[in-house]
């Protein structure tokens, strides 16, 4: 009889998982490009315990309604000022849910910008049963964000505070007013 190796996510129900896009896993070696190839499925995505996926930044990529879990960590790599994770503009209903987000401050100076997640103009993001440690900012950033739900979350170890949501008239990152938010549909 022969096997035949499938990828995880014909198993397991529809979810994507980096290990499939070519992530190792090991902690050191640069996954992102296997995250945000997993993120870009449009699915949930699994990120399986036993594992860190390193990254400098910037995974990025998510759809409306997505959700990331799985109990497995990630991890930045890289000096910078690039979050570990970037939500996309305009973005809704996404859930973080059993992920570790190692900031790995040994890297930065004190007071450097750099949060595990990021949002600009987002809604209803959710972060369950999370762990973020050594961050050198914020666990979770967000800039005009609408609607967040944080449950059952740690915070190790952060230097700035563990959740920041704030207002602005326009946009820090151009200087200008933000785009228009589609109505609310809840």
């Amino acid at each position: 009889m022969a096997l035949t190796k499938v990828p995880f996510s014909m198993i397991s129900e529809g979810f994507a998982n980096p290990l499939d896009y070519g992530a190792v896993g090991d902690g050191a070696t640069d996954d992102t490009a296997a995250l945000t190839a997993a993120i870009a499925v449009g699915i949930d995505v699994y990120i399986p315990l036993g594992f860190t996926f390193a990254t400098p930044g910037n995974v990025t990529g998510f759809s409306n309604g997505q959700r990331v879990f799985g109990g497995g960590t990630i991890k930045k790599i890289e000096a910078g000022l690039n979050p570990i994770v970037l939500l996309p503009d305009l973005i809704e209903n996404v859930t973080f849910e059993n992920i570790t987000f190692e900031g790995n401050k040994a890297l930065y100076t004190a007071g450097q910008p750099v949060p595990a997640i990021l949002g600009y103009v987002t809604r209803s993001i959710t972060v369950k049963n999370c762990t973020f440690q050594n961050i050198v900012d914020c666990g979770v950033k967000l800039r005009d964000g609408a609607g967040l739900l944080v449950d059952g979350c740690t915070f190790k170890n952060i230097d700035t505070n563990g959740i920041e949501v704030r207002l602005y008239a326009n946009d820090p990152r151009t200087g200008l007013p933000y785009p228009v938010r589609p109505a609310n549909r809840d």
